[in-house]
């Protein structure tokens, strides 16, 4: 995904710094997801240290909020029948007490700022949040320029405290095994993994690479297997669609190897979460429901029913047709950008059609946010540098709740999908020492 047209040797004599900084930019997350339109970021977004920790606190609280509401289903098998997922996905559920106490050891909350203030769109959970080996490049290079007056957190930093110290509560060395593949579209290049394992045996654990084949071997199972953690870099829906098995590391979890994050993290990101949350469950206290209506737009499961929306009770397909350039459309088990459908970048003919086809599935509707634009520089795949003032996603990575970088998804162009798989650049935010 790398930015075509801007090779260092190409521009490396240029007279402009930002198409420099592209150029090297481009060359330092080769083989990484980094630019899918050629539209370059050449600078980080610079947040206070006060508005940085605001908004990770809460990322913090909103990750709660979708663990409770999710462990009041009661067990993830009562869970994954409520939100009507697909069960061929899992495979037997580990005990309710483990499933809980690692579903949301990783997240990544994506906000847009409207008014300042962080609205949560959705929140991806488990091991395989994308971003998070690009974001470890460009915190690196970007400091690198930026010298002691800015800081930001490397999320494989905090990857790499995080599995030191369950190996350190295990009573194990620190040992580390990535199960992932080669195979997986959005990745396709070693260097994204050899990154990462690299990292982590600079941090002083034991590391290795597995696909899936390869993982029970790896492991030294059965017996007393070599990596007492393991990361599973994969979505259960891609590997049954690729035709991966995904058996390998259910039974690395079953022989002992804590594989994080488990089945049950999947269901915790089910965006009818949100739906529920949104409406409002009975434990909510006041501080949850101010919360939440602060910073989860209304956010309704799709169906024939009837819904208050500002105030006013009617079924929501009514609203739905009536308000479209209130709306979004989203399935429920997406990720990427991928499906979504926004009610005032659609016509109206299409748009009816979409809610049709969301009655008959899984989706949820919410309602549209208007972000906030700020300027950033961008070159551009011609080479000219252009700054543009541009809304942005923050993705807040928690990792075992400690704060591991915010990632930032920008364009120039006029998607109103800011999504890396939709064609976004991938920035990382940084603030003042």
């Amino acid at each position: 995904m790398s930015a075509p047209g801007l090779s260092s040797t190409q521009y490396a004599d240029s007279t402009s710094p930002a198409v420099r900084t592209a150029a090297e930019l481009t060359h330092a997350l080769r083989g990484l997801p980094f630019a899918s339109s050629g539209e370059i970021p050449v600078r980080p977004l610079v947040v206070s240290r006060r508005r940085m920790h605001a908004r990770f606190d809460a990322a913090r609280r909103f990750v709660s909020l979708i663990s409770r509401t999710c462990q009041a289903a009661g067990s993830p098998e009562h869970l994954l029948e409520l939100l009507g997922a697909d069960p061929s996905l899992y495979g037997p559920f580990r005990p309710a007490a483990y499933e809980w106490t690692w579903a949301d050891c990783m997240s990544r909350s994506d906000a847009v700022l409207s008014g300042g203030v962080p609205r949560f769109l959705e929140c991806n959970i488990g091991g395989a949040i994308g971003g998070v080996v690009s974001m470890h490049v460009l915190t690196r290079h970007h400091l690198a320029r930026l010298g002691e007056r800015y800081a930001a957190t490397d999320p494989l930093d905090v990857r790499a405290e995080q599995f030191a110290d369950i190996c350190l509560s295990l009573g194990r060395e620190p040992a580390a095994a990535v199960l992932g593949t080669l195979r997986e579209d959005n990745v396709g290049d070693a260097r994204y993994f050899e990154l990462e394992i690299a990292h982590l045996r600079r941090r002083g654990l034991d590391a290795a690479f597995f696909e899936p084949e390869d993982l029970l071997d790896g492991l030294g199972l059965p017996g007393r297997a070599r990596y007492p953690v393991g990361l599973r870099h994969f979505l259960p829906v891609n590997w049954r669609d690729w035709g991966i098995d995904s058996t390998p590391a259910r039974r690395a979890a079953e022989e002992g190897v804590l594989m994080l994050a488990p089945d049950s993290a999947f269901l915790l990101q089910n965006k009818k979460v949100l739906a529920w949350m949104s409406e409002g469950r009975p434990w909510f206290d006041a501080a949850d429901r101010a919360f939440l209506d602060r910073h989860l737009p209304w956010t309704r499961v799709v169906a024939d029913a009837p819904v208050y929306y500002r105030g006013q009770r009617a079924d929501l397909p009514r609203i739905l047709l009536s308000r479209r350039d209130d709306m979004v459309l989203k399935p429920a088990d997406g990720y990427g950008g991928l499906g979504i459908v926004v009610g005032r970048a659609t016509s109206a003919a299409d748009w009816e059609r979409a809610v049709d086809d969301a009655l008959n599935g899984h989706w949820i509707a919410q309602e549209y946010v208007e972000p906030d634009a700020e300027p950033m520089e961008f070159v551009l795949p011609s080479g000219e540098a252009v700054t543009r003032t541009v809304p942005a996603v923050h993705g807040l990575l928690l990792m075992s709740g400690r704060e591991a970088g915010c990632l930032v998804r920008q364009s120039p162009g006029t998607s109103t999908v800011l999504n890396a798989r939709q064609g976004a650049s991938l920035n990382i935010a940084v603030h003042p020492r």
